[in-house]
């Protein structure tokens, strides 16, 4: 933090407006400090090659850097099935008005990545990865946190926006046991996605908050993060975050 004792005013540099923004010299600090820690994690595994010039104005968002790289990770995304119905664990009926009742195909389509897509990627890569993640967005989260319970292949989990309001799920998390103790688990939702008549849909930050309490209790790195707006304001966004700090563990 040398570079910036001399600053009279300290600030936060903020890349997507280029605006600095006043702040104390403790929220300075702590606020660079972290990023510097992620900066040298990423550089540490080559998906960073920001130059000295520009480390001033790193905040540790990687995903968005024009100096960002994929380095030694190796990332999947694979298609899903219509209306989800890959991503559901059971069958159940439709928590929407008129629409038809939920067909489990979850156990069916995690073998896709488990035993062709992954077995086949890292064929291709030099060496065995530390660690491999699986996350997802609205149903997708769903099936990548009930897809510790399925196999052991995966360690951290990103669950954003998660439809944690699925008929018996938190049931099935609090009586079952995951394949293998996860290092880390995150979970997102917004704020606004509760509030609302549909009786299944509405109990989705109570059964998150309740989610991430239990995995909590059992010593496990966990994250939840409420963010402004209702489910399908930031997608790309709150995903992007999540997987970024199933990165930076």
């Amino acid at each position: 933090m040398a570079k910036y004792d001399n600053q009279k005013q300290p600030f936060i540099y903020d890349r997507a407006t280029g605006e600095k923004i006043p702040v104390s010299k403790e929220v300075r600090d702590a606020y660079y400090g972290e990023a510097a820690r992620i900066r040298m994690k990423e550089q540490a595994h080559g998906r960073c090659v920001c130059p000295k010039s520009k480390v001033w104005a790193c905040d540790g968002d990687c995903l968005i850097c024009e100096y960002h790289r994929s380095g030694d990770l190796a990332s999947l995304d694979v298609p899903i099935g219509e209306d989800g119905e890959d991503m559901v664990p059971w069958d159940s009926p439709s928590a929407f008005k008129n629409a038809e009742p939920c067909t489990g195909g979850a156990d069916d389509y995690l073998r896709l990545p488990t035993e062709e897509i992954i077995p086949t990627a890292e064929r291709k890569i030099a060496g065995v990865p530390r660690w491999r993640g699986i996350a997802g967005y609205s149903l997708a989260g769903l099936f990548a946190l009930y897809a510790i319970y399925q196999t052991d292949v995966f360690s951290r989990v990103g669950c954003m926006s998660g439809s944690l309001w699925f008929p018996g799920f938190k049931e099935y998390i609090f009586s079952h046991e995951p394949k293998r103790r996860p290092d880390c688990i995150y979970f997102s939702l917004g704020d606004k996605e509760a509030k609302t008549r549909n009786p299944v849909l509405k109990t989705v930050q109570e059964n998150t908050e309740e989610i991430r309490a239990f995995y909590q209790s059992k010593g496990i790195d966990t994250e939840f993060q409420l963010n402004a707006g209702n489910h399908f304001a930031h997608g790309i966004e709150w995903t992007a975050a999540g997987i970024q700090w199933l990165l930076s563990r």
